[in-house]
């Protein structure tokens, strides 16, 4: 099941800096798109499988704990 992942720029690039470009994580991550959201500031909105979505927020975890709650606020659910 697609999951769709909304970070906000400053929180998405402390996250990619924080991940090394050799893991899975940088990749998916960097496959996201900048949008700008109503308020006119730029997030980066990232689809990705279920799998990864779990992966990428374990990843969070441990790396850069402030991005986890935009993680969290979609279903992780399979």
């Amino acid at each position: 099941m697609k999951q769709m992942i909304v970070i906000p720029m400053e929180t998405f690039n402390s996250l990619v800096d924080r991940c090394a470009d050799s893991l899975p994580e940088y990749q998916t991550l960097k496959n996201g798109f900048v949008m700008r959201n109503k308020g006119g500031e730029e997030e980066v909105h990232i689809m990705c499988d279920s799998a990864s979505a779990k992966t990428i927020l374990a990843f969070a975890d441990q790396a850069y704990s402030e991005a986890v709650p935009y993680i969290r606020a979609m279903s992780l659910s399979d």
